[in-house]
């Protein structure tokens, strides 16, 4: 559901009244973008929708978009069970915020097996957590999109793997992947030279990367390939960044407020 700022006389400048005096992040969000206390009970009591959907993750988003795709007056509920708190992936904001992760940001509706936790080293020990926010996981992620091989999906039900095929290409638009070694391939002579002396990462050191590994992989017994790291690019390019790792949050908002007729 979306609102705008007239939606309440006394927002406009304190005329004719003053406005809210105890403002707080959420509730701005909730003024424009999400439903208050007051207007989650009206609408439990009294809306209808023609889809709900739990949780405001990858999921989520690729089954809104879809929808409003192919039928663009449906009434889609989102539901979320905790608030706003990042407005897109923790590593495209200022550095200080690498310190959101793990901690109180993620929830564990789980216990480990001692056989899972207590393995050796060099094994997976831990499983990462819930995050209960507005985004979910996407906010928290590694942006990393390998597409798995045969092998790798030897043991799958077939009915899964059937599925995987026919929706990766369409998942990978969703998330915008690109190769790690593409991520510069469109800019300018000029600004790629520039940006190479910047931040090499996703260029000159990511190649020599690429070469250095695939010339030693048969000294590494697990390994089974290389590849230059298909990432989910987002929110961000537009905004005049160079690489951002993509989340759900500006994808659903910017669908929220989208105009029916575009």
């Amino acid at each position: 559901m979306s609102k705008t700022f007239s939606s309440s006389p006394n927002f406009a400048n304190g005329y004719p009244t003053p406005g809210p005096q105890t403002p707080t992040p959420q509730k701005v969000m909730d003024h424009i973008y999400f439903l208050s206390e007051t207007e989650w009970k009206n609408t439990r009591e009294q809306d209808t929708f023609d889809y709900i959907v739990i949780g405001s993750g990858f999921c989520s988003l690729a089954f809104a978009e879809r929808i409003l795709s192919k039928e663009p007056f449906s009434k889609i509920l989102i539901l979320e069970r905790g608030p706003f708190f990042l407005p897109e992936h923790f590593q495209n904001l200022p550095l200080p915020y690498q310190h959101t992760l793990g901690g109180l940001s993620e929830t564990f509706p789980w216990t480990l097996s001692s056989k899972t936790a207590n393995q050796p080293p060099g094994n997976i020990q831990f499983q990462h957590g819930m995050v209960p926010f507005f985004g979910g996981r996407s906010i928290m992620w590694s942006a990393w999109c390998p597409r798995p091989t045969e092998k790798e999906m030897a043991y799958w039900p077939q009915e899964t793997i059937d599925a995987a095929r026919s929706h990766f290409e369409s998942a990978e638009k969703l998330l915008n992947v690109i190769p790690a070694d593409q991520i510069d391939d469109d800019l300018e002579p000029e600004v790629l030279n520039h940006i190479a002396e910047q931040r090499p990462v996703y260029g000159i050191m990511q190649k020599a990367m690429q070469n250095m590994l695939a010339s030693n992989l048969d000294k590494i017994p697990s390994a089974t390939r290389s590849m230059a790291a298909p990432l989910a690019a987002g929110s961000g390019i537009q905004e005049g960044l160079d690489f951002a790792k993509f989340s759900t949050p500006s994808v659903l908002l910017d669908l929220a407020t989208k105009p029916l007729w575009t």
